[in-house]
């Protein structure tokens, strides 16, 4: 069973004009295609910057009040086979949208795919009708850092965690009770 609720921000987009880099970081050479020509729209109250946590982060630019959209996730809609195939890179952008397809924000994303981790965050995920929406859990002031906890992702369950955060959990994913087996 797939779940992949966001994993860290990565090279490869498009900022305001700079060049995609590939998977390494190394700027793409030769013939631009496709990939390398798209353009990041942001969506509207964000800000992409330099990240303490991790590469860059997604910023608030506008007050975001608790328990209201900041903004939805956005990218090309894959199956969750393809999400699967592509987990092999060191960094994702893949988000499921239920049991059949994701999203891939590195193509086609608004911004919100450099969303960072924290185990201490400041904002949630919400899939409803397909969409996927982030929510403030508490009042978000512009100038801050939006994360989530990802909770559970396609990345080794030993991926460490460099939140920063005081009840930091050490890993990304979260550690998964082992259900209890009763003796009869």
């Amino acid at each position: 069973m797939l779940s992949v609720p966001l994993c860290p921000n990565s090279v490869g987009a498009s900022l305001r004009g700079r060049p995609f880099s590939s998977e390494s970081g190394a700027p793409t050479v030769g013939r631009p295609n496709s990939y390398e020509s798209m353009k990041l729209k942001l969506a509207p109250g964000l800000s992409i910057k330099k990240s303490t946590i991790e590469g860059r982060g997604c910023f608030a630019e506008t007050p975001f009040r608790r328990r209201r959209k900041i903004a939805e996730y956005a990218g090309e809609k894959i199956s969750n086979a393809e999400a699967n195939r592509r987990a092999g890179r060191e960094r994702l952008r893949i988000c499921a949208i239920n049991n059949r397809w994701s999203l891939d924000g590195s193509r086609g994303g608004n911004g919100t795919h450099y969303i960072n981790h924290s185990c201490e965050p400041n904002a949630f995920m919400k899939i409803t009708s397909g969409h996927i929406l982030f929510i403030a859990l508490r009042d978000i002031e512009p100038g801050e850092e939006i994360t989530i906890d990802y909770e559970s992702t396609l990345h080794s369950n030993k991926k460490r965690c460099i939140c920063g955060a005081p009840s930091c959990r050490g890993t990304i994913n979260k550690k998964r009770k082992k259900p209890r087996v009763s003796a009869r």
